[in-house]
């Protein structure tokens, strides 16, 4: 009976009206003259998304690792404890905190190193996005239990980005988490009649706020426009919104004065600078701006990458999803047909239905500017995590809005609970093909990394380890930069730098040591390698052969250098000094 309760226009929330049959909770009161059993609904929907969640990603949790975004990984391995939480960008310091939580897990838990601590906090954050999206919808909107949780569900299967189910990308799900939290502290604010709590509920969404804006800026518009939001959908107290409205407003004109006077005198310094558009016409912002309103709500087209696990495979998970989806659903109705009608004086506004679609489409919305800034928003790479959030609330709304003509009841319910699972078996289909696709590009970087650490479990400082003999086709790496990065964290505490070679002899991209009349010179590079510069003698030559297995090759290959250099210097052997590798390298690449 969820669908009925969000439909009719009768319902109006109201903590302190005795005919309400829900308690804020979530949980069904019984009549006096029911002795039937209570539900928490709300134990019901975490539940059901902790399933979604363990659904998608459990295949992968113990089999994926990192490919890229390794940077953070080396800053948590050589930084103090409370030093790796904080990352170098003045207006990021946030962005290391959920990859250094993930590292110290693992030294806690006596596994330091490896990637599962990675995926267990990513699985948590996707899993809290659900349950924060149902929460804050609960606050907002009382009555509308079921449409809540389908809400919830919508928003954690919601898989129209690439970067989905990559642990490369927690702190878009971190930053995520905080805003979600800062959002749901407003509303609380706002709610509360005790001036005391309403203040400890400001700070709390304020911090909330901070850690969100500091690890990431897409959300910016979200929180500007969220005591509108709050104001239009709860209608409070005047005084009361407009207190707690300028508490608010305190963090983010903060961050905006901060990023005016960096970016105003950054001068195309910045990293931000350098990926910007080039086209400022509104036809051209427009247009990016409904490509990826159209790519977030089109559920029915979001990319597939098929081939890296079977298909039946693929749609028994998804299967799986739904049917938890549509069994949970199935609670809320069953059990809510239990209860007697609540009576209570109609919504003059808007019936339900309506205001999740206005509140999901200004979400939806607001989840863009911040990209369209970029040279290319059109990439649905990381610029559409975010948007999961409105796009599930417009999609349970535009359902109930299409449920509105079939009778009260059950036919409602059905409806919504169907057109529902159809999303949830397409973003689960999708959300599995895309762990499939993220531990494929995994397992081709680990082997290269197991078989360098087989064939030199340790080496002497100051090596240069250089790849050559990579199919340009199969790059395990994409950039120089992973390469040498992935070289850190298999030898740890020793300085050491990489590059790589493609078959045809072209230097992989962004390589940026070259050699030269037995001397490796740094030259123009994104990042600094730890060794900037060395002799010929302090280097080790691994050839990719083309059964997938590298070797030390026994001969200096002579188009490495681009002058005359002496190969009799080469003396790969010298430079490695042990047999056991780092336990830290065995577990991230590992089993050897």
């Amino acid at each position: 009976m969820g669908v009925r309760n969000a439909v009719r226009p009768s319902v109006l929330a109201n903590a302190d009206a005795k005919s309400l049959l829900e308690s804020p909770g979530g949980r069904l009161r019984q009549p006096e003259d029911s002795f039937a059993p209570r539900i928490d609904f709300t134990v019901v929907a975490l539940i059901a998304y902790a399933l979604l969640v363990v659904t998608m990603w459990g295949n992968f949790a113990f089999s994926s690792g990192m490919f890229s975004e390794t940077g953070f990984s080396f800053q948590s391995q050589t930084q103090s404890a409370w030093q790796g939480f904080r990352y170098s960008d003045s207006l990021r310091p946030h962005t290391s905190t959920f990859y250094q939580l993930s590292y110290l897990i693992g030294r806690v838990c006596g596994v330091a190193g490896s990637f599962v601590p990675y995926q267990f906090v990513y699985a948590a954050l996707w899993w809290a996005k659900g349950v924060l999206v149902f929460l804050l919808l609960r606050r907002l909107v009382s009555s509308a239990l079921f449409l809540s949780y389908v809400a919830g569900a919508l928003a954690l299967v919601h898989a129209s980005d690439l970067a989905l189910q990559w642990i490369g990308q927690l702190n878009q799900l971190g930053f995520t988490l905080w805003l979600l939290l800062s959002l749901y502290c407003f509303v609380a604010a706002v709610q509360q009649p005790n001036r005391t709590c309403a203040a400890g509920w400001l700070l709390f969404a304020g911090f909330f706020q901070y850690m969100c804006l500091w690890s990431y800026e897409s959300p910016l518009f979200i929180i500007l426009a969220a005591p509108l939001l709050t104001g239009f959908l709860l209608r409070p107290r005047l005084k009361r919104l407009w207190i707690s409205s300028i508490c608010w407003y305190v963090v983010p004109i903060v961050y905006i004065w901060l990023s005016l006077k960096r970016y105003l005198h950054a001068k195309g310094a910045t990293y931000q600078e350098t990926v910007l558009r080039k086209t400022w016409s509104v036809h051209s912002l427009m247009s990016d701006l409904v490509f990826n309103i159209r790519s977030s709500v089109s559920f029915w087209s979001w990319t597939r990458q098929n081939g890296y696990l079977p298909t039946g495979e693929v749609y028994r998970l998804a299967a799986v999803a739904t049917i938890v989806f549509v069994a949970a659903a199935m609670t809320f109705v069953l059990d809510g047909k239990q209860g007697n009608e609540v009576a209570s004086k109609p919504d003059i506004d808007f019936a339900i239905p309506w205001k999740f679609l206005a509140l999901g489409t200004v979400l939806l919305v607001l989840s863009f500017p911040a990209y369209l800034l970029l040279i290319d928003p059109r990439t649905l790479w990381r610029t559409q995590l975010l948007s999961g959030i409105g796009a599930g609330i417009v999609l349970s709304a535009a359902f109930a809005v299409v449920a509105m003509p079939a009778s009260k009841g059950w036919n409602r319910d059905s409806v919504v609970t169907t057109l529902s699972a159809v999303v949830i078996f397409c973003g689960a289909s999708s959300a599995v093909e895309r762990g499939a696709f993220f531990r494929s590009l995994w397992q081709q970087h680990r082997v290269v990394l197991k078989q360098v650490i087989e064939n030199a479990p340790q080496i002497r400082p100051e090596t240069i380890v250089v790849l050559i003999g990579i199919p340009k086709g199969k790059d395990p790496f994409r950039d120089d930069m992973w390469f040498d990065m992935a070289l850190r964290l298999a030898y740890p505490g020793v300085p050491v730098a990489g590059n790589y070679y493609y078959s045809d002899h072209t230097p992989g991209p962004d390589n940026p040591l070259k050699l030269s009349s037995n001397h490796w010179h740094l030259q123009q590079s994104f990042t600094n390698p730890l060794v900037c510069y060395g002799g010929l003698e302090q280097t080790i030559v691994f050839e990719y052969g083309a059964d997938g297995n590298s070797r030390i090759v026994a001969k200096f290959p002579q188009f490495l250098c681009a002058n005359t250099c002496s190969p009799e210097l080469y003396n790969p052997d010298q430079r490695i000094i042990g047999e056991t590798p780092s336990p830290m390298a065995i577990r991230r690449y590992g089993p050897l």
